[in-house]
């Protein structure tokens, strides 16, 4: 995404759209809040095509609206930043925007599962809000009379 949108940046005119294939994942919102620096609106998009067990979506970045005095460079995005010369840098391209974290990153990733330790005691909640009157309800009905057939045909 980063090469993409190197390249793109030296193309795509102002208010321009920009959309990449991405994968969800713990830095997901590093790359969202990094496009925001560009783009006016930032949307991670899935499409309905997609699985939902899939990680992949698309990230819509509509609005291009670079800082004034940007200018597009060709360097290698992918260099150790100890590599770079900064003093190369002019204005608005020397900026490097802070990335703040808040809260423990090596924690649970809420698009994971996890498998429950049976070794420690745990008790089970009850849900927060059921559904009113789910699709299944009926089937689960006729499943407590026996009246559901074995097999459906």
């Amino acid at each position: 995404v980063v090469s993409s949108l190197n390249i793109t940046t030296h193309i795509l005119k102002r208010n321009g759209i920009f959309v990449a294939k991405i994968f969800r994942g713990k830095d997901t919102d590093f790359l969202c809040s990094q496009l925001k620096c560009l783009f006016k609106n930032i949307c991670v998009a899935k499409p309905k095509s997609s699985r939902h067990s899939s990680v992949e979506c698309f990230v819509v970045c509509t609005g291009y609206n670079p800082p004034d005095g940007f200018v597009p460079s060709m360097k290698n995005p992918h260099i150790r930043p100890e590599d770079w010369n900064f003093d190369e840098l002019k204005d608005v391209n020397r900026v490097i925007f802070p990335f703040v974290t808040c809260g423990d990153l090596s924690g649970y990733d809420s698009d994971m599962s996890y498998s429950l330790n049976l070794n420690h005691p745990y008790v089970p909640i009850d849900v927060i809000q059921s559904p009113i009157d789910p699709a299944y309800k009926y089937a689960c009905s006729l499943k407590k009379e026996g009246k559901l057939p074995d097999e459906l045909t």
